[in-house]
C-alpha cells in the first residue's frame, strides 16, 4: 500500500513540477532583455530547475499533508474530549500557543529562504561563468583567481543555510520545552482527578494516546504554516518574471506603414549611457548597413528595433515581432540534427532551407566540432528560412571566408530582394560586396550625431 501511495505522490509531484517548469520557461521568454541580461542567467536556472521543483513539492506534500493530520486531528479531539473533556480543553491552550510560534518562524524563513533562492542563483552565474573558462584555464594559470570567486559566494550560501538551520534548531528546542511543560501539567491535573476518583490511570493512558496524537497533529498542520510562507517568497520570486514583458513596453508602437522610426530615443544599461537622443528612420525595402566602433551600441540598436529593448524616453515605431528575422551572431547551437534546427519543426522553413541548402552548404558533423565559420552560417541560415517583412544580420560577414561571403550577398540580394535588409558590422569595406541604399554610422558613446551617407 506504502509503495503505491509513494508512486502516486511522486507522480503528482512531477507533473506540478512539469508545469511549473514549462510555465516559467515562457515567462522568461516574454522578459525584456534589459531584464534578462541583467540578472543573467543563474537568476533563471536557480528558477527553472531548483525553486520550481520546491514550489511542486510544497504543493503536494502540503496539501497531502494536510488533509491527512486534519483528519487525525478531528477523530483524536472527538475521542479525547469523550475521556476528559477538562484535560482535553486545557491542551488546546497550547494549541495558540503553538501557532503563534509557527508564525513568527514562518516569517523568518520566508526571508531566509528568499535570500537563499538569490545567492544560489549567483552561484549558477558564477560557477556557469567559470565552467566557460574550462578549456583555457590550465593555460593562463588562473584557476585560484577563479576559484577565489565562486568561493566566497560558496561560503556566503553555507553561512546563511547555518543560520537557517540553527534558527530550526531553536525553534524545535522551544516547542519540545513547551510540549514537556504541558505533559507536566496534564501529569498533574491528571493525578490529582485520579486521587478525588474522577479518572482512571487506564482512562488517562487511553487519553495521552489520543491527545498526543492530536498535538502532533496540529504541530504537523502549523508546520506546514511554516512551509507555506518559505514556498511564499519563491512564488513572490517568480511573480517577478510577470512584472515586465518582452512586448509590452508602452514607448514601443507598431508603425502603419512598415517604416521603422526611432524618435529622441535614450537607453542605457545601468549608469552607462548608449543612446542619447537619437533618431533614426529606416524605410520599408531599405537595404542599410550600420557600422560604427566595437562598443558603440549596434547590437543594442537591433534589440530595440524589434522591441527586445524598451527605451527609458523617447518613442519607437516598429512592426510586430512576427515580422522580424533576427539571430544574434552569439546564438548557440542546440544539439540537435543541423537542418531541425534550423527550421525548427516548421514545414515551410524546411522546404526554404533545402532550396538555401546547397547554396550555403555546412558539413554534417556534430554540433560540437562545428567551425566558428559554420557556426555563423547556421545563424544566416536561421535568420533566411523565415518569412518576414524586416530582416536583420548582425556582423554576418565574421569568421566567413571570402567565398561564403560572395554567396551570402547573392542569398540576399536573390531572396530579400523586396524585404528591408538591415546588416550590422563594425567593417565599413562591406560597401564593396553590397549596394546599399544608405550607410549609417554610429560614433561616440552618446551619439549625438548620425551621419547618414548614400551609396548612390
Amino acid at each position: 500500500m506504502n509503495y503505491f501511495a509513494n508512486i502516486s505522490f511522486f507522480k503528482l509531484r512531477n507533473e506540478v513540477d512539469y508545469k511549473i517548469k514549462m510555465k516559467t520557461m515562457s515567462s522568461i521568454f516574454n522578459l525584456n532583455l534589459k531584464e534578462f541580461k541583467e540578472k543573467g542567467e543563474g537568476y533563471f536556472l536557480s528558477r527553472i530547475f531548483t525553486e520550481a521543483s520546491e514550489i511542486a513539492e510544497s504543493i503536494v506534500s502540503n496539501i497531502w499533508a494536510m488533509l491527512l493530520n486534519l483528519l487525525w486531528f478531528i477523530i483524536g479531539f472527538f475521542f479525547a474530549f469523550k475521556l476528559s473533556p477538562l484535560l482535553t480543553l486545557i491542551t488546546l491552550v497550547y494549541v495558540p500557543f503553538h501557532l503563534l510560534i509557527d508564525i513568527n518562524f514562518g516569517k523568518l524563513l520566508k526571508e531566509l529562504n528568499r535570500e537563499l533562492n538569490e545567492l544560489l542563483g549567483k552561484s549558477y552565474e558564477h560557477i556557469s561563468n567559470v565552467l566557460k573558462f574550462a578549456p583555457i584555464i590550465r593555460v593562463l594559470g588562473v584557476m585560484e583567481f577563479l576559484k577565489n570567486i565562486y568561493s566566497q559566494i560558496f561560503r556566503e550560501y553555507l553561512a546563511l543555510l547555518f543560520y537557517q538551520k540553527r534558527k530550526t534548531y531553536s525553534y524545535g528546542t522551544i516547542s519540545n520545552i513547551a510540549q514537556n511543560l504541558l505533559r507536566v501539567i496534564l501529569l498533574f491535573i491528571a493525578g490529582v482527578l485520579i486521587l478525588k476518583k474522577k479518572f482512571t490511570i487506564g482512562g488517562y493512558i487511553g487519553f495521552s494516546n489520543l491527545i498526543w496524537q492530536v498535538i502532533h497533529s496540529s504541530e504537523a498542520l502549523f508546520s506546514i504554516i511554516s512551509s507555506i510562507y518559505t514556498v511564499n517568497s519563491t512564488i513572490e520570486r517568480f511573480e517577478e518574471l510577470k512584472e515586465s514583458g518582452m512586448y509590452s513596453c508602452e514607448k514601443v508602437k507598431l508603425s502603419s506603414d512598415k517604416n521603422i522610426k526611432l524618435n529622441m530615443v535614450k537607453f542605457s544599461y545601468d549608469n552607462r549611457s548608449i543612446f542619447e537622443n537619437f533618431s533614426l528612420i529606416i524605410k520599408h525595402k531599405e537595404k542599410v548597413l550600420i557600422t560604427g566602433p566595437n562598443g558603440a551600441g549596434k547590437t543594442t540598436l537591433c534589440h530595440l528595433i524589434t522591441g527586445l529593448l524598451c527605451p527609458k524616453e523617447g518613442e519607437i515605431e516598429t512592426l510586430p515581432p512576427d515580422a522580424f528575422s533576427y539571430v544574434p551572431s552569439n546564438t548557440p547551437v542546440l544539439p540537435l540534427d543541423l537542418k531541425k534546427q534550423i527550421a525548427m519543426g516548421i514545414k515551410e522553413r524546411e522546404q526554404r532551407l533545402n532550396e538555401l541548402w546547397n547554396l550555403l552548404p555546412i558539413a554534417l558533423n556534430q554540433s560540437g566540432n562545428l567551425s566558428q565559420g559554420e557556426l555563423q552560417k547556421i545563424n544566416i541560415l536561421r535568420t533566411l528560412v523565415k518569412d518576414a517583412e524586416v530582416y536583420i544580420f548582425d556582423e554576418p560577414f565574421q569568421h566567413l571566408d571570402s567565398v561564403s561571403v560572395k554567396k551570402l550577398t547573392e542569398l540576399i540580394k536573390k531572396y530579400l530582394k523586396e524585404k528591408t535588409v538591415i546588416i550590422v558590422s563594425h567593417r565599413e569595406d562591406l560597401k564593396k560586396n553590397f549596394e546599399f541604399d544608405r550607410i549609417i554610422k554610429i560614433g561616440g558613446v552618446q551619439h549625438e550625431n548620425i551621419t547618414q551617407t548614400s551609396t548612390d
